[in-house]
């Protein structure tokens, strides 16, 4: 989240020169999905905020890429975020890039559309695209000694991430090529394994419990 400058800034309206501070806003950029499939459409969610607790609803956020080209935009919905009292925030279309690298782009509010005035906002965020998916990679992931399947257990397939279901499983789409399987509980061990994709495959991962650390005996 960016915030602006916190310098006064006034501004002068109708006949009788009635001074009016712009509100300072603030964004927030968050659910994009990591990575993104090169040509691929996918969706984020983004917010705004105003300083003085404005409702904003209707305004238009966009995004730019690195040569400031409007690749996409969204007008704000009329209620906040669930727990907030003011972050009004919309789903948007994204369109990923057509080639493999690694982006910064930036999400602004103008507040040129508010009938009050605010303060330009800005937020940058990163992301990497990749090749399209080829092949699905299916983890089933239970405890090594027992074999009782494990629910929530975050999975990543180089830089493709998920996390298991109730059964234990979790199925992530990858292009085809090597990759560095990690898998991560808390409770247990790190698992990692490097792993060869060509076809849909199914690797099952077997985690270590750790101790429980001993209670600390304190003295009186």
């Amino acid at each position: 989240m960016h915030r602006p400058e916190e310098a006064p800034q006034q501004e002068t309206t109708g006949q009788n020169d009635i001074e009016i501070a712009a509100h300072n806003t603030t964004l927030a950029v968050w659910d994009i999905p990591s990575p993104l499939a090169i040509n691929r459409s996918s969706t984020m969610k983004v917010g705004a905020k105003c300083s003085e607790g404005c409702e904003i609803a209707g305004r238009e956020i966009e995004v730019r890429n690195e040569a400031g080209d409007k690749v996409a935009s969204a007008k704000i919905g009329p209620t906040p975020w669930a727990g907030t009292s003011s972050l009004y925030w919309a789903e948007m279309q994204l369109m990923a890039p057509p080639a493999e690298g690694t982006y910064s782009w930036t999400v602004r509010f103008t507040g040129n559309d508010s009938e009050l005035p605010h303060r330009e906002a800005s937020s940058n965020f990163r992301f990497v695209a990749v090749r399209q998916p080829e092949h699905i990679v299916t983890i089933q992931v239970m405890t090594q000694h027992t074999e009782a399947v494990l629910c929530g257990a975050e999975v990543r397939v180089g830089f493709y991430r998920g996390s298991t279901d109730e059964s234990g499983l979790s199925k992530i789409d990858v292009p085809k090529g090597a990759y560095e399987l990690n898998v991560w509980k808390r409770g247990y061990e790190l698992l990692s394994r490097s792993i060869e994709v060509a076809d849909d495959v199914t690797v099952c991962a077997g985690l270590v419990a750790v101790p429980e650390p001993e209670d600390e005996y304190w003295t009186g």
